[in-house]
């Protein structure tokens, strides 16, 4: 899956997202269709410019399971709501990986 790099409204294009089969088109490479937005550029774009970004998408069907939450899940479910609300930061102190951990 091929999208717009994320967070990059200041690019002078919008690419074109969709699912290329790379595993089995891949000789020539992978072409990126964009449109262009920006009709005052000129020139060739900067050296490590993102143009896009790429997502594996497994071909194997997930199997999903939905079923009610249990209390225990529930109970965590409102005290993580309740953090959440009272301040900013939570998930950024507390749940996100450390750079450069596993």
């Amino acid at each position: 899956m091929a999208v717009q790099p994320i967070n990059r409204d200041d690019l002078p294009f919008r690419l074109i997202s969709g699912v290329v089969d790379a595993d089995q088109f891949n000789d020539v490479g992978i072409n990126f269709p964009a449109t262009w937005n920006d009709s005052n550029f000129s020139g060739v774009l900067p050296r490590g410019m993102p143009i896009a970004q790429c997502y594996p998408v497994s071909r194997e069907i997930p199997m999903l399971v939905c079923e009610a939450m249990s209390e225990a899940r529930i109970r965590r479910y409102d005290e993580l709501a309740t953090q959440i609300m009272n301040g900013p930061g939570v998930y950024r102190r507390q749940h996100r990986s450390k750079r450069g951990a596993p």
